[in-house]
């Protein structure tokens, strides 16, 4: 695949900057929408700090790697797909991530069918934007002055998806944390509105997750992330 072209098509839908600015969620953020992660040496710097082209063009690097990386597990054939396909298909993973593009089996479908509409990826492209819009209007729209329906305690446990694998939820004092797959992603959570909370930051993909709790009878029945349900075993 031709890299360059990828860099070019993502510095119009990302942009460039040479120095250290908020991305719209807030986080620490450089280059062609690099998010400063604790183990990069701008970790800490002041918004507006200089970094220099050589530094943009290796974060990007790493960056596309994983992408690559990511490719090539959603799609165990992406290296023999049409260049074409492979650029929107990175594309994509760059602004959204491999847990939510695997959540668009249709488009799925139509790679691995070798359906090469352009409408079809031009359908997903339009969801790609209402899920954005409808992710940051969840920060606009909090109901600061609902309630949680239990205690805290009431949410710990273990939750589980045939797919997905198990989550743990704990409560330690007044903190409550999120382990997926024995820590293969650990979060921190908060309570936001109601019966959802939210994590941390995922560094990788750039998000705060929310996290669903559904009760029925006053207890804790499953969560969902990302609509992806995980029922409560104990």
């Amino acid at each position: 695949m031709n890299i360059e072209q990828l860099r070019k098509e993502l510095e119009v839908d990302e942009g460039v900057k040479y120095e250290i600015y908020n991305d719209h969620l807030g986080y620490p953020t450089f280059g062609i929408g690099h998010l400063v992660r604790d183990s990069d040496p701008e970790a800490g710097a002041a918004l507006g700090t200089p970094v220099s082209e050589d530094r943009v063009i290796e974060a990007f690097n790493a960056d596309v790697e994983t992408v690559l990386n990511d490719c090539t597990i959603l799609y165990d054939d992406f290296d023999d797909l049409p260049e074409e396909a492979q650029l929107i298909i990175a594309n994509m993973m760059f602004n959204l991530g491999r847990p939510r593009l695997s959540k668009f089996k249709g488009m799925k479908a139509g790679v691995d069918s070798r359906d090469w509409n352009k409408e079809v990826f031009d359908l997903y492209y339009e969801m790609d934007l209402k899920y954005k819009d409808s992710y940051l209007n969840k920060f606009k729209d909090r109901d600061t002055n609902s309630k949680m329906s239990l205690r805290l305690e009431d949410y710990e446990g273990e939750y589980i998806s045939d797919m997905y694998g198990r989550i743990i939820i704990k409560k330690d004092d007044e903190k409550m944390t999120l382990d997926i797959n024995n820590g293969i992603k650990f979060f921190d959570l908060d309570w936001w509105e109601y019966d959802i909370f939210i994590t941390d930051k995922d560094e990788k993909w750039r998000e705060k997750l929310f996290v669903n709790f559904n009760i029925e009878d006053n207890k804790v029945y499953s969560l969902k992330i990302y609509n992806e349900e995980f029922k409560k075993v104990n």
